[in-house]
């Protein structure tokens, strides 16, 4: 039975709004990659005429999973380039910014920066190769904004593990167990919570989305060209919806 009803699910999902009309970024080609350019905010379905080279979330997710790509394809083949190590800088910098704009994102990003040094590149490979949180918490980077690179690098896998989810939804339903402060605005950077993220959270969200899947279940959304799509849940969007519900729902 999922935690929230069919509608329930499809009317959170398609309310979903978060965004981040700042974040600024730069992709350039390294190969063969399909999206490449400057890019100016990040928005959750229609790209606004006021930003002409934003992206919504499909094309996001398209980006960071192309550039990671195309970066350990190159690491592999040691073939890698300046632009390689400077795409996955800026993917990693966007994702950090949009995660944290409503807690200050652009200050959140200088800490990342400041805290960049030579191995960081071939940590967010390997994080990305093996699909590893940890590895994922580069300098600057703890375990929530750690699970938004992992979601946005393996976007029909994962999902983000947010505090607002966690404190509404999973944790009073007894489906997490995750260490967090008693406000429940705080999700301790533990190696405890990372283990139970891949034990407890994700097979959560995994099981919620096949359930919605199997009953056929879809909702109305943008694809990365912008046109309008009949999508099936995926783990991130099931941590999308309940983001998004502002009181836990049970059937």
């Amino acid at each position: 039975m999922p935690l929230l009803s069919h509608v329930a699910y499809v009317q959170a999902r398609e309310a979903y709004s978060y965004g981040d009309a700042d974040v600024r970024f730069d992709i350039v080609q390294t190969g063969t990659l399909p999206h490449t350019g400057t890019f100016q905010g990040v928005f959750p379905r229609i790209v606004p005429d006021t930003h002409p080279t934003g992206v919504n979330l499909r094309k996001l997710e398209a980006i960071c999973e192309t550039v990671f790509f195309d970066a350990a394809t190159a690491e592999a083949r040691r073939s890698t380039t300046p632009a390689h190590r400077e795409n996955i800088k800026s993917v990693a910098c966007t994702i950090v910014h949009w995660k944290m704009v409503s807690q200050g994102g652009r200050g959140r990003v200088e800490n990342v920066r400041s805290q960049w040094t030579q191995s960081t590149y071939r940590q967010l490979i390997r994080a990305y190769q093996h699909c590893s949180l940890s590895d994922f918490c580069i300098g600057g980077v703890r375990l929530p904004i750690a699970s938004a690179m992992l979601r946005f690098t393996h976007s029909n896998e994962y999902g983000i593990m947010d505090s607002r989810v966690v404190k509404r939804h999973t944790q009073p339903a007894g489906i997490t167990t995750l260490s967090i402060r008693a406000e429940g605005n705080y999700i301790y950077d533990t190696k405890e919570n990372a283990h139970k993220y891949c034990s407890e959270y994700i097979p959560f969200l995994r099981a919620e989305a096949n359930s919605l899947t199997a009953a056929g279940v879809t909702f109305s959304d943008i694809d990365p060209a912008g046109n309008p799509i009949r999508a099936s849940f995926r783990p991130c969007d099931i941590e999308m919806a309940l983001f998004s519900k502002q009181a836990v729902c049970f059937n």
